[in-house]
């Protein structure tokens, strides 16, 4: 018992080593990509404008659509004259369970 337990730990040992290589692997590529980003960076601040300017207007085109999708829906209604002359209007739900009843 006492084996099976040294030798799950050892393979913890062994996994979480492994872990803090691939770890530091990857530290080492996000600091390469982020110096070379940087560079790049620097040398097209024009080209950042214009992509900053091009998002911005994106987003600003976009708030009708989304205006559109969030205001409150009036609920579809058919206007009616009555007999005596005033005027009603009739929802397609009163409609439906009229028909349905």
């Amino acid at each position: 018992m006492i084996a099976v337990v040294v030798l799950l730990g050892l393979l913890a040992l062994c996994m979480l080593v492994a872990l803090l290589q691939v770890l530091a692997v990857v530290q080492d590529q996000c600091d390469a990509a982020a110096a070379s980003g940087l560079r790049n960076m620097e040398a097209n601040q024009g080209w950042l404008a214009l992509v900053r300017v091009a998002l911005a207007v994106l987003a600003w085109s976009m708030l009708p659509l989304l205006w559109q999708e969030i205001k409150p829906r009036r609920p579809r209604a058919v206007k009616v004259v009555t007999e005596s002359g005033s005027n009603a209007a009739v929802t397609t739900d009163s409609v439906a369970r009229r028909l349905a009843w």
